[in-house]
């Protein structure tokens, strides 16, 4: 039995206007589960077996714990001191803690300006000593372990979430080959306040797309609202400036909110509607497109910084630049999407999270089989 350490398997009812939370963590907290199916996690009821924590439990009857650490490096000062607490956290296991899909978030991918604070630098040295293999999302993150730590086992794997639905891919290429209209296309952004990511929104809006929200809350209860007050309901305050368009009002802005905002607290119902109501996923939130692409449907990155690039570097993943989001329909760039680098490179990348599986002594994944 193997032991998952993560708080984003779901998300609360109380989420995301009381409970600040990033659904798209869902996707990525979910992969150990879906990829070892003799795995629990914190929610566990190990108490009722007579431990007193979730340490103690996992120290008496797991093999390893696995924990899905996505953002955890830091180079903001701000965020310093959190090394520090994650590496203690860390020190309450005796048996091997096996970090998933480990990134660095940085202002830029210029490994030469990152200058570690002691509390993620001692983080980076105790993975690098005390943890058999380390799966890291990309170079510029391995570059940090090279820089203030040790490479002999790290392995650059890309997300895991990638490799937790192997026969999504047979889904993907056949979809693609009978070629997808991408009517219902869904669209998932960031940063609404910043001019270009709410141009991108208000294109998503115009064009009919899906509204995939997966932490805004002010959007969220801009929602809620409409569907109890119809255009009465106030506009979030970055959904003013779109009513001067002269083709939209409130009332026609509220029927649309209602019609195709979606907002998803468990990944089965999130996959269940790709599967059943959408034709595929487009816009800078990552983990809203895996979601779309283990779903077996097609997904297109807008590259808006330096986590992104990595990780579509790394898995060969369809991308584009904000600047082409704001020339062409998304319906348009969709179906220009190149899918030929990321099925040519996907028994590679698979080889590569295997290796990394079998370093951590944990079972391998099965790679896709393609016709």
């Amino acid at each position: 039995m193997y032991a998952v350490m993560t708080w984003g398997e779901k998300m609360p009812t109380t989420f995301p206007q009381e409970t600040p939370q990033n659904s798209g963590n869902m996707v990525h907290a979910q992969a150990p589960f879906k990829m070892f199916p003799n795995s629990v996690g914190m929610d566990y009821g190990y108490g009722a077996e007579g431990y007193k924590s979730f340490a103690e439990f996992v120290n008496d009857r797991c093999e390893a714990v696995i924990i899905p650490f996505a953002n955890t490096l830091r180079t903001d000062p701000a965020h310093d001191e959190r090394g520090f607490s994650v590496a203690k956290s860390l020190d309450q296991f005796t048996v091997p803690v096996i970090p998933f899909g480990l990134g660095a978030q940085a202002s830029d991918s210029n490994i030469d300006s990152v200058n570690l604070g002691p509390g993620m630098t001692s983080l980076v040295r105790r993975l690098s000593e005390s943890t058999p293999a380390v799966s890291v999302r990309g170079e510029f993150t391995y570059n940090i372990f090279k820089k203030y730590g040790s490479v002999d086992n790290v392995h650059i794997t890309g997300c895991p979430s990638f490799f937790s639905h192997p026969e999504a891919f047979g889904h993907l290429r056949e979809r693609i080959n009978n070629g997808p209209t991408y009517e219902n296309l869904s669209f998932a952004g960031s940063l609404h306040h910043l001019k270009d990511p709410k141009e991108q929104l208000y294109r998503a809006i115009r064009q009919d797309l899906f509204l995939v929200e997966p932490v805004n809350a002010k959007l969220h209860q801009y929602y809620v609202d409409s569907i109890a007050h119809g255009a009465e309901a106030e506009l979030p305050y970055f959904l003013k400036g779109f009513l001067a368009d002269p083709e939209w009002n409130t009332s026609r802005l509220a029927e649309y909110i209602a019609r195709r905002y979606r907002l998803f607290r468990d990944l089965d119902s999130w996959i269940a509607f790709n599967r059943e109501s959408s034709d595929g996923a487009i816009g800078t939130r990552f983990h809203v497109n895996m979601a779309s692409l283990i779903s077996g449907l097609p997904a297109v990155w807008v590259i808006h910084d330096s986590r992104t690039e990595e990780l579509c570097d790394k898995l060969s993943l369809p991308h584009v630049s904000v600047e082409e989001t704001l020339q062409k329909p998304y319906r348009e760039i969709m179906a220009e999407a190149d899918y030929s680098s990321m099925f040519r490179d996907l028994r590679e990348n698979f080889d590569t999270f295997n290796s990394f599986l079998r370093a951590s002594s944990l079972p391998e994944v099965a790679a896709p089989t393609l016709d």
